[in-house]
């Protein structure tokens, strides 16, 4: 009956107790606080209540231990052994998986944990290790695993941390296959950054994406000293370098109608003028176009550096048509939008 009732002290009134106690707990000591029962029990019931306080040992949650008492950098060394194989040979293949999904439930569970896999540079150590592991571990799976784990973090600098050193790394998902490496240029183009546009902008600028294209996303590797991965990705065969440098350059143009100074104009034009890959220099060349065409306002606001427009008439010297009509392109278009007026036209041309 008590029990079908609850703990609510104004239910007494329907039942007859001989005394009713609420347990406290202080220091590891539980005690129990006898109540008033003046106003439930019969006056004429004579009832001596003695009580002693008792010692008990508080249970403390096995998650509890390993964050607090341990540490959530522990747990890093998982990692470490993404390699691992069991007693028969056979690969532990989703290890890497497993060790996210732990690695997501402590860090969702306590915000002190988040700040302190923050202050050891927990995924600066993470991003070592999956560097070292082996490629076929990386997937889009798992960068989709890495993704939701961003979701559930609150903590504005370790947020950075992970879309800094993990999810925004080129370096590391160039370790995927070829089709698996397009799927995760995509999330970023069309979901990531538009999502997450205010962390994109503090970790990410437009030149970076400029510097990213010509050292990872070259048609031909021939400037050996800028191309970064000769063998990129698995699969190389089916690497489609067009729909990646799309994706970038999407970021790029996103990147540039929020944040965009004389700085990155000044970079626009010197890989333009300076790369040796023809036609990563008409991709360049189509990326300076639609900013000129769609982002105009932000052309014009800038002091300086679109008097380097003039420059683009040297790319006449290559023998390559393409490049040719691209630069004559571009610079009709600084003329037309008024984004470069020293002299007329007529007289540029």
């Amino acid at each position: 009956r008590l029990y079908e009732l609850g703990p609510c002290v104004e239910s007494m009134t329907s039942v007859k107790p001989l005394a009713f106690f609420v347990p406290h707990e202080h220091s590891g000591i539980l005690s129990l606080k006898e109540n008033s029962i003046h106003d439930f029990v019969d006056a004429e019931s004579k009832v001596t209540i003695l009580t002693d306080s008792v010692r008990y040992f508080h249970y403390i949650p096995f998650c509890d231990v390993l964050i607090s008492k341990c540490g959530i950098n522990t747990i890093l060394p998982l990692f470490a052994q993404l390699g691992m194989k069991f007693s028969n040979g056979e690969n532990f293949t989703n290890l890497a998986s497993i060790s996210i999904e732990i690695l997501q439930n402590m860090l969702s569970l306590s915000e002190k944990a988040q700040h302190n896999f923050y202050e050891c540079d927990g995924f600066l150590i993470l991003n070592h290790l999956l560097m070292k592991a082996d490629d076929s571990i990386l997937s889009y799976s798992i960068y989709n695993q890495f993704f939701n784990l961003f979701n559930e973090i609150s903590d504005i600098h370790l947020k950075k941390q992970i879309f800094d050193v993990i999810l925004m790394n080129v370096g590391l998902w160039m370790k995927c296959d070829a089709e698996n490496h397009r799927r995760i240029l995509r999330h970023w183009s069309k979901s990531l950054v538009p999502t997450f546009n205010e962390i994109t902008i503090q970790v990410r600028s437009f030149s970076w994406m400029l510097s990213a294209l010509r050292a990872y996303y070259w048609y031909n590797p021939i400037e050996t000293n800028i191309a970064i991965n000769e063998k990129r990705c698995r699969n190389q065969a089916s690497f489609n370098v067009k729909d990646c440098r799309n994706s970038i350059m999407n970021i790029a143009e996103f990147i540039s109608s929020v944040k965009f100074d004389d700085d990155d104009f000044v970079d626009l034009i010197s890989h333009i003028l300076t790369c040796t890959d023809h036609e990563q220099i008409v991709d360049l060349l189509s990326l300076l176009s639609k900013l000129i065409r769609d982002h105009k306002e932000i052309l014009l606001n800038l002091s300086h550096s679109t008097k380097l427009v003039p420059l683009l008439q040297y790319l006449l010297n290559i023998s390559n048509v393409p490049v040719i009509s691209s630069a004559l392109q571009t610079i009709c278009d600084a003329h037309y939008y008024q984004i470069f007026n020293e002299f007329p036209i007529d007289i540029h041309i």
